[in-house]
């Protein structure tokens, strides 16, 4: 009888799980609170505008001019293919913004999915260690400042982190398939990724696992491969131009340096240490840790953009997680002389574990908040200058920018072009032959810009306007070309 009613009653709540869930609670409202809801330049414009489009049913931007002859209308993240304005970016991270646009929540899938990670990698270090490590532990990860800022920016770095976390960890509990599944669509969502299938190669020949594997593989795979084929003329195309030339050993000794020294900062000196030690402690599934970690380290120390302020290590975001997993695991390594003492020492234990998330976080937070990631007005300025532009100009005139190319486009009726393209110069010329009146919108930072140079040495203009009451940041009209 007695066996029967212990059967029946309820098992308790584990409390790290509790509190796992009330932070991911927390964390979907902070990061909703300060997530971006406008957006303009490259990546923000090309990642929404890509979604904006998929939302509506098209797969390329329309053009009042024709875009084949005239491709400085492609806004920026954006290029001309075959006639057509196709975005530059893959597919993954604006199909998931395009579906929950449905429900007005596009700008909420950064923030989901940082809730999501963090979930995924507490449930890993749960797993091999307990829960109050693992919620310590997952904790730090989510507070760190790049994780921050990518969870709370239109950028695809967390969404393509998550489904790597999720694949390695399908892979590690053999659900082969699956794992497969969320590489391949990871792949869709940065190209990069698919180096992480090298490796699953050991494992997929030992184990003889590769026909499980290449059955969840191959839906996202053929289906990426036929968006490339329809947009780019080619299955293994993808819409960034040529990259060979930015991979270069010129830069590796600066990148690797920099990024290093990014890591520590960031994730402090305490988490980093935990994690050698946590690679020091013999246990399965160390090379693959290891791997795990070097993969996008060493990528994006060799090619040439980025390494130069301290939001560029999101390119390494997917390979990042892993430091968490081997900083708990080096807490376990730390921990245990101290609870081999006495029951009485576990409470030692206890209070350096709190002390150490303490004081991880708050130097996370105090780091984010330093570098302006709790702000209500990311990307702001593009709407409001754009829709200022509206009110400023006629309603046929043609607008060129550089990172107002795109905002132009998504938040007024205007026709826009982008000032980096060759082809600019073609288009004005063009517009001032059929008497469109000509604008151009100049950033501070765009004065020294080649194209902005030429433009202004080529064409007479007026200040129409500045903004924010800055000298440096002028939208001009174009009156005639320049004698």
């Amino acid at each position: 009888m007695n066996r029967m009613l212990s059967k029946s009653r309820p098992q308790r709540t584990d409390p790290p799980v509790v509190l796992a869930l009330l932070f991911a609670l927390a964390l979907l409202a902070v990061c909703g609170i300060f997530r971006q809801t406008r957006v303009g330049a490259s990546d923000w414009y090309g990642y929404y505008g890509q979604a904006d489009m998929f939302a509506r049913g098209r797969l390329h931007l329309e053009t009042r001019l024709d875009a084949a002859r005239y491709p400085a209308l492609a806004p920026l993240g954006f290029h001309v293919v075959n006639g057509r304005v196709v975005p530059q970016y893959p597919p993954g991270y604006p199909l998931l913004m395009a579906a929950a646009s449905t429900l007005g929540l596009a700008f909420f899938v950064a923030p989901l999915f940082a809730v999501l990670t963090f979930l995924l990698l507490f449930v890993w270090i749960r797993e091999e260690t307990d829960g109050w490590t693992a919620l310590a532990f997952a904790l730090m990860w989510a507070l760190a400042p790049v994780v921050l800022s990518s969870s709370t920016y239109v950028m695809s770095d967390i969404v393509a982190t998550f489904f790597v976390l999720l694949g390695f960890r399908l892979f590690l509990k053999e659900r082969d398939a699956l794992s497969a599944l969320a590489l391949g669509f990871s792949i869709a969502v940065r190209p990069t990724n698919a180096l992480f299938l090298l490796l699953l190669v050991p494992g997929l020949l030992r184990r003889g696992r590769w026909l499980r594997f290449g059955i969840g593989f191959a839906p996202p795979a053929v289906l990426y491969g036929i968006y490339n084929l329809v947009q780019y003329g080619a299955p293994w195309r993808t819409g960034y131009p040529t990259t060979s030339v930015d991979i270069t050993a010129a830069v590796f000794t600066h990148h690797i340096a920099y990024y290093g020294t990014q890591i520590l900062v960031q994730f402090t000196p305490v988490v980093i240490v935990l994690a050698v030690l946590g690679l020091a402690k013999k246990q399965t599934g160390r090379i693959f840790l290891s791997l795990w970690f070097l993969v996008l380290v060493v990528l994006y120390s060799f090619w040439r953009p980025g390494a130069d302020t301290w939001w560029y290590t999101r390119f390494l975001l997917p390979s990042l997680p892993v430091l968490f997993i081997l900083a708990a695991r080096g807490w376990t390594v730390l921990k245990q002389p101290i609870e081999r003492i006495g029951p009485g020492r576990r409470v030692i234990g206890a209070s350096a574990l709190v002390l150490l998330t303490l004081g991880v976080s708050l130097y996370s937070l105090h780091f984010s908040s330093d570098k302006m990631i709790f702000t209500t007005r990311k990307g702001l300025r593009f709407y409001e200058v754009s829709r200022t532009v509206a009110e400023r100009v006629p309603a046929d005139a043609v607008v060129g920018s550089l990172g107002f190319s795109g905002p132009l486009r998504l938040y007024t009726p205007l026709e826009s072009f982008c000032l980096y393209h060759r082809g600019a110069f073609a288009l004005i010329n063009h517009l001032f032959r059929q008497g469109d009146p000509v604008y151009l919108v100049v950033q501070p930072w765009a004065w020294q810009d080649a194209n902005v140079k030429k433009a202004l040495r080529w064409y007479a203009h007026d200040t129409v306007m500045t903004f924010y009451g800055s000298d440096d940041f002028r939208l001009l009209h174009l009156t005639g070309k320049a004698r």
